[in-house]
């Protein structure tokens, strides 16, 4: 199965709901912004994460 973007932040936002107590409009933003950092991959976070997958990966 392919995770298409849709589906992706469908999964991001019920993981974070069972996480993290907020209003359904700031865990709209909190998925926006952690799904913003991974597409744009120029930010320090997004350079971390992947130096951790590559540091992981087999």
């Amino acid at each position: 199965m392919i995770n298409t973007q849709e589906h992706i932040i469908t999964e991001l936002k019920e993981t974070l709901e069972k996480m993290i107590i907020l209003s359904l409009r700031c865990l709209d933003n909190l998925v926006a912004i952690v799904l913003d950092i991974i597409i744009s991959q120029s930010t320090i976070l997004s350079n971390i994460a992947q130096e951790l997958n590559d540091f992981y990966s087999i």
